[in-house]
């Protein structure tokens, strides 16, 4: 997808419009990638207070963060109307 996403970059295409300004919209990207990423015992380990987002969420974050430089500049101040 980001491959796609930097060839139509190039070509002066905005490939995503993200609308973060209303914050549960981020949920849309971010839940698909927090799946993919965080293995299914995490949030066992949360409950039991062994875990942090901060300690385990870094790659997520930085997957969301490279689909939101592929959105449109005003991604945060985009609402979803």
């Amino acid at each position: 997808m980001i491959a796609d996403a930097k060839i139509l970059k190039a070509k002066g295409i905005t490939p995503f419009e993200s609308a973060y300004k209303d914050t549960w919209t981020t949920m849309a990207t971010w839940n698909p990638i927090v799946s993919n990423t965080i293995p299914s015992s995490w949030i066992k380990k949360r409950l039991e207070n062994k875990t942090t987002f901060a300690a385990t969420h870094q790659t997520a974050m930085k997957k969301w963060l490279q689909i939101a430089q592929y959105s449109q500049s005003d991604y945060m101040g985009t609402s979803y109307d």
